[in-house]
């Protein structure tokens, strides 16, 4: 809805909306006919889709992705596009399909960017400005993904900006926004320092371009959390380091702590103290 607010406002020409098929595409399509938008399923469809996600958890992620497949070729950018238009008309806004720009391949934050870039190169080669829409806490690590992949594709043609919605903080300390902000910068601090991604601003990189007022307030939020919710967000970040390999080797925990900017290594140290505890 804030990338079709933008549109209507006359702040952005296109919708660039992305995403293949994966783990939040029935939910999606569950939460759009729940709000009584249109998706072209049939009832067999719609049972299989349903008996598919009670076995979900049993399941690997390229056979969810195969008998997901088998079900329907719905990717998450053609129901966000579906859904869209639909508001769109809802709303009395002028959108047509045309201009909506789908990237439908996508399953990560980076294979967004990666995927979206080739599509976005106007043929006239002038300038084109992306605005990103996403959650305040989410706005580093997108605009690092973009960084990085925007380097990577050599698109000097494209300029990022971050835009974020509300996003209403009296939840914290619910669990699942603790672990959704917690989640974030655990990407960022290990994708920063594997250099998957590449935080900038000005002459800095790296996570030195991160103000220190994040990891303050991270600090602060962290120390809101009860002992076993600090203990879990701890574990995940150990968990995720350790998941994410280079050159086939797990990150090295004394390697990152040491590469971290001082304010960021304070934080850090209290959790990983924390994930002792636990």
């Amino acid at each position: 809805r804030e990338a079709l607010w933008l549109f209507a406002e006359g702040q952005v020409k296109k919708i660039l909306v992305c995403g293949g098929q994966g783990r939040l595409t029935a939910p999606l399509i569950e939460k759009l006919l729940a709000e009584g938008f249109a998706v072209p399923l049939t009832v067999d469809q719609l049972a299989a889709l349903r008996a598919l996600e009670a076995r979900k958890v049993s399941l690997g992620f390229r056979e969810y992705l195969g008998e997901l497949g088998a079900i329907t070729d719905l990717s998450e950018a053609r129901l966000i596009a579906m859904f869209l238009v639909q508001e769109a008309r809802r709303q009395g806004v002028e959108l047509q399909e045309t201009d909506i720009i789908k990237e439908e391949r996508s399953a990560t934050t980076s294979q967004n960017f990666e995927f979206a870039i080739p599509l976005l190169k106007p043929a006239d080669g002038s300038s084109v400005t992306l605005i990103f829409i996403q959650k305040p806490h989410q706005q580093y690590r997108a605009k690092a993904v973009f960084n990085f992949e925007k380097r990577a594709a050599r698109a000097d043609w494209l300029t990022g900006l971050s835009h974020t919605i509300r996003w209403p903080v009296e939840t914290l300390p619910d669990p699942d926004a603790a672990r959704d902000i917690f989640g974030e910068l655990w990407r960022l601090i290990i994708y920063t320092h594997t250099r998957f991604i590449l935080p900038l601003e000005g002459t800095r990189e790296g996570l030195a371009a991160i103000p220190d007022d994040v990891w303050q307030i991270a600090r602060r939020l962290f120390s809101v959390l009860d002992d076993r919710q600090q203990a879990e967000q701890a574990r995940a970040f150990v968990s995720m380091a350790q998941g994410t390999k280079v050159n086939g080797k797990p990150v090295n925990m004394s390697e990152l702590v040491a590469a971290l900017p001082t304010a960021a290594q304070d934080f850090v140290t209290r959790v990983l103290a924390a994930a002792e505890r636990g």
